[in-house]
């Protein structure tokens, strides 16, 4: 037993050892400059930034440990990237106490040769060949699918696919619960590394499950393998889901899910299995220019080799009788579907034009094909024993291969970026739910990668094996195949930029504020800039703004949008306004020497330096960084928000605020409203000054920010409503306030009204749906909502009818105000004409395409007595001293904010 384990460790470490020398040269130059180079791709950083924030989550938070600092005020940044737990924790102290350009590229170096090592111990446990082992071990390692990816680490992570696929067969052909334990151990391991390759790794099992059930349909006992997969999946599933949960709720909050039309530029073209890459020494000829992100090529003689593996299903032993002539009419008719399938592609014309299904039907037909010849081969070998022979080996994993180069091809099939069809992958994304989270579908070529490097394997095993007694000839035939192999293999040395790990001026100063601020870095919404500030916050320790993922929260791009919109002033008003929205941002640090700033910007950003508008207040430059200070306060609104994180409420729930009020009379009764994601906390008087210290509670929202509004409110006292102002026409009734209708039909973007129409407000308060058609709004004397709906008589059959039976539902004497938005006439009757002069209103929008239609009537009143208006232009309708709201600022109503603080 000591002696077979030390030899275990002696070739795996021969193993780790020629796959960790391969990995060298396909990074050349890297290990010439381990703490200074760094590939010429975002993804380093924010792999860097991932491992580096989770460590420090891990020390101080653990319970929190999703919630980075990047991407603010958006909850559980973490999980918009993968999870890479392990390589967190080998890499640990590297990331918080040393260089951490140095841990990546050392963690890169060291778990990269691991493939390699995992799928040789596979091959040579199938066929017992150290060379098939070497050979399936530097297709899994060195292929152009990984030297490709050298620029994604997350991608250099599967050493444990081959584990867990090799350990599933192997329970179903035993049904021993240590296989079992091992195949759900190493689908653990990939779900806390990669959660791309363990989707696509679930996927591979229950491929292979099928296949397995069609090749052996005896001998199962059902009793022992249901429980032992139901406790195994179960453990799993507890273990994964607190590192699951986060993904979730960005998928809940968000509604985040990859669809079919964002796979279009990562898929996977049918010429990519036979292309290259762009690393190759040798080879220099391309047949598509497409893209796929990295190449499924695993060379000519590996190809070979896995065709040559086919000797071991004929080597098999052959049913005679009905199966046997069954088995040779389905190979006939695979073998003719293929023939068309290549004679479709090649003579296909791309585009969408009549046929272009034929493409994919075969495909189907192929994959239909090659699992029925596996369940013709059980049914023929129903007495046979469990375990697979080689032939069985070679037949599940063709089939299990096929499968997972045809989805690598994505919804729709290619050949030299012409497409040809719809592919077998819409199918599948419409039931399988996991494939929502897939963009990049020519990743599940990795399967495909395994498939064929363990039928390489057997292949190469069946030469040895014929050359057995010719041992000279045997080594040398390996041999050439190694040469072949590295030749093929070999790559030009890789690009790196030299990248110096020593914080800015401007870090230093940041770092030096004692207090959980954030800084929003200029560009934004720009990868190599927004990646290189995650990793500038790994030293200022800020909160930060930017972010880059393979998920980009709206408002991020919004953001940047509004601030690399030119105007004067500048930044923008409504940039402004949503810098103020972000607490607690703190700092604006802009990069003049950064190449993304867009010129057409620079201008305006060093005129910020004399020119400061009343939000930023300009601190100095810092080697070439102009540092700002954000001033949010005072600030003076009617509704104001502010935009906290769930990790920043948490541990500061407790909000003091000062609120003073922008206009104060005997004719007034003002408060302002203080909610947390539309959940009232607290309602504060507002006639004179107030100051208060709220407990917030908790946050409803994990990953979206959680909103803090304070919405101001007033009403008149009855004594104020004596005005002739507040009289509705000639209806006699008099308003419970102040009423603002505003209603625009056609559309008027240079004035805006066309963004507010349909509106009906009392007091400042907006009442109506807002929704195309007519918007109603119906109030009692005391300026209580009696009903509130929205009637698209523009487009709805039914809806007139339904307007005219909300009015006559109404009691006499109920106020009611309605506005038009967008278009109301096109379904209009006279019954809803008719309603309408119920309330006092003589207007009739029929034959009047997209007008405005606004009133103020009275349920009872004599028509014509309302007050109205209706016509091409925008309608506002006043009622009371609206003018103090919406006219002039410094007569509006409202608050201002003078103290905002999160303790």
């Amino acid at each position: 037993m000591t002696r077979g384990w030390r030899g275990a460790l002696t070739l795996s470490a021969a193993f780790y050892a020629g796959f960790a020398a391969g990995v060298a040269m396909a990074t050349w130059p890297l290990v010439l400059g381990l703490a200074t180079l760094w590939p010429p791709h975002h993804d380093a950083r924010v792999f860097t930034w991932v491992m580096a924030s989770q460590g420090r989550r891990l020390l101080t938070d653990p319970l929190a440990l999703f919630h980075g600092n990047a991407f603010y005020p958006n909850g559980e940044s973490l999980a918009y990237t993968e999870v890479l737990l392990p390589p967190t924790l080998l890499g640990l102290p590297g990331f918080l106490w040393g260089n951490p350009v140095l841990t990546y590229n050392l963690l890169v170096l060291a778990l990269w040769p691991l493939n390699g090592v995992a799928m040789a111990w596979v091959a040579y446990a199938l066929t017992g060949s150290r060379s098939a082992g070497w050979l399936a071990g530097a297709v899994f390692c060195l292929s152009p699918y990984f030297t490709e990816y050298y620029l994604e680490f997350q991608m250099l992570l599967a050493a444990a696919l081959p584990i867990a696929l090799f350990a599933w067969v192997r329970w179903l052909e035993t049904q021993e619960s240590r296989w079992l334990l091992l195949a759900l151990g190493a689908l653990l391991v990939q779900g806390l590394t990669t959660w791309y390759y363990a989707i696509i790794l679930g996927l591979a099992l229950a491929a292979l499950a099928g296949g397995f059930l069609c090749l052996r349909w005896h001998g199962w006992q059902w009793r022992r393998v249901l429980p032992a997969l139901a406790l195994g999946g179960l453990a799993t599933g507890a273990i994964l889901l607190p590192f699951a949960l986060p993904y979730l709720a960005i998928h809940r909050e968000f509604g985040f899910e990859r669809g079919l039309t964002e796979t279009a530029e990562h898929y996977a073209d049918l010429a990519t299995f036979v292309e290259p890459g762009r690393r190759s020494l040798f080879y220099h000829y391309v047949l598509t220019g497409h893209v796929a992100e990295t190449s499924a090529f695993a060379g000519f003689t590996v190809l070979a080799l896995a065709i040559g593996s086919l000797v071991w299903a004929g080597r098999d032993h052959r049913p005679g009788g009905r199966a046997a002539w069954l088995g040779r009419a389905l190979l006939v008719i695979l073998g003719l579907t293929i023939v068309a399938f290549g004679w479709a592609v090649a003579l296909h014309p791309g585009g969408g034009r009549p046929g272009s299904l034929r493409v994919a039907v075969l495909l189907d037909v192929i994959v239909v094909l090659a699992f029925a010849l596996l369940a013709l081969r059980g049914w023929a070998m129903r007495g046979a024993p469990r375990a697979l022979t080689r032939g069985d080996w070679t037949r599940l994993l063709l089939a299990f291969t096929v499968v997972f180069a045809i989805l690598a091809l994505g919804p729709v099939v290619h050949f030299g970026r012409r497409p040809l069809g719809p592919g077998p992958y819409v199918a599948f994304y419409d039931v399988l739910l996991p494939l929502r989270a897939i963009r990049v579908t020519a990743r599940f070529a990795v399967i495909y990668v395994a498939g064929v490097a363990l039928l390489a394997a057997l292949g190469l095993a069946a030469v040895e094996e014929r050359l057995r007694a010719r041992p000279g000839w045997r080594r040398l035939a390996v041999a050439a195949v190694f040469v072949a192999v590295a030749a093929e293999y070999a790559v030009a040395p890789a690009a790196y930029l030299h990248e110096t790990v020593a914080p800015r001026p401007v870090d230093a100063l940041l770092r030096a504020d004692p207090e959980d601020v954030a800084v929003l870095e200029w560009p934004l919404n720009v990868r190599m800039a927004d990646a290189d500030a995650m990793v500038r916050s790994l030293w200022h320790r800020k909160l930060l703004v930017n972010g880059l993922s393979g998920f980009m929260p709206p408002d991020v791009r919004d953001l940047s949008t509004l601030l690399s919109t030119p105007g004067s002033p500048f930044p923008l008003p409504e940039a402004q306004a949503a810098l103020r929205r972000i607490y607690p941002l703190r700092y604006l640090v802009v990069r003049l020497g950064d190449d993304n700033l867009p010129p057409i910007g620079r201008p305006s950003w060093l005129a910020l330096r004399q020119i400061q508008p009343p939000l930023l207040r300009f601190r100095g430059t810092f080697g070439s960084e102009d540092l700002y200070e954000i001033v949010p306060l005072p600030e003076q609104a009617v509704t104001l928000e502010r935009r906290v994180s769930y990790d920043v409420l948490r541990r500061h729930s407790r909000l003091e605020l000062a609120l003073r009020p922008r206009a104060t009379g005997p004719d007034l009764e003002q408060w302002t409203t203080v909610s947390l994601d539309g959940r009232p906390v607290e309602r504060l008087p507002l006639d004179h000054g107030t100051r208060a210290t709220l407990s917030l509670g908790r946050a409803s929202s994990l990953a979206v920010p959680n909103v803090i509004t304070l919405e101001y409110g007033y009403r008149r006292p009855l004594a104020a409503l004596d005005d002739v102002r507040y009289r509705i026409g000639t209806t006699g009734v008099t308003a419970p306030g102040d009423i603002r209708v505003l209603s625009a039909g056609q559309p008027d973007v240079a004035s805006g009204a066309h963004e507010e129409a349909g509106s009906v407000q009392l007091n400042g308060v907006e009442l109506a749906p807002r929704s195309r058609g007519y918007n109603m709004v119906a109030l009692d004397t005391e300026g209580r909502v009696v009903a509130a709906a929205a009637f698209d008589t523009f487009f709805r059959l039914e809806a007139p009818g339904q307007l005219a039976s909300w009015i006559a539902a109404l009691p006499a004497g109920v106020i009611v105000a309605g506005a038009v938005r967008d278009e109301a006439s096109g379904r209009l009757t006279e019954e809803a004409v008719a309603a309408l002069r119920a309330l006092g209103v003589t207007g009739d929008l029929r034959g009047r395409f997209r007008e405005a239609h606004g009133f103020v009537g009275v349920k009872g009143a004599a028509p014509g007595t309302a007050f109205e208006a209706l016509g091409p232009a925008p309608v506002e309708l006043r009622v009371g001293r609206v003018e103090l709201v919406t006219g002039r600022p410094e007569t509006r109503l409202g608050f201002e904010l003078t103290e905002f603080a999160l303790r």
